[in-house]
């Protein structure tokens, strides 16, 4: 299944220049719901963790540079696990950059926790975006709470 996802990397411009690019997460085969497969993943950590290597090796293998920044859909969930946190800790030390938009594919009451991560990353220079919020009838209020840059 995973051999069958790739990455289209949607241009966003900003005074006719392309100011940076969102990873859409895309599949050859037809009729395939994104949505559903990623709501579906059990271990959203390890899957969005691989997302960003992804994307991060994609950056430089299609010549994006550091400068440009790249945002990628990550869970909730991903935020408030150790293990991921850890990793990320690692990773953005070198690589910049990046904004990770938060999805409502996930919901959390543990706002204290979710907010004590985007700090630590904010820390290495990530910013953060709600991707999606206000689609359906999500309540969005307790996330207005969170530092989110976006």
């Amino acid at each position: 299944m995973f051999n069958d996802l790739y990455f289209k990397y949607q241009p966003r411009y900003y005074n006719g220049e392309i100011s940076s690019y969102e990873a859409l997460l895309r599949s050859h085969i037809q009729n395939f719901n994104v949505e559903e497969f990623v709501c579906s993943i059990e271990c959203a950590a390890s899957f969005d963790l691989n997302i960003i290597r992804k994307v991060l090796q994609d950056r430089k293998s299609l010549s994006i540079g550091d400068d440009v920044s790249i945002s990628l859909n990550i869970s909730i969930a991903s935020l408030l696990d150790d293990y991921f946190l850890d990793e990320c800790l690692g990773i953005f030390e070198y690589e910049k950059n990046i904004t990770l938009e938060l999805t409502n594919h996930d919901q959390t009451d543990d706002f204290d926790n979710l907010q004590n991560s985007i700090l630590c990353l904010k820390n290495k220079g990530v910013k953060f975006a709600l991707d999606d919020y206000g689609k359906g009838y999500f309540n969005t209020d307790m996330f207005l709470y969170l530092d989110i840059d976006y």
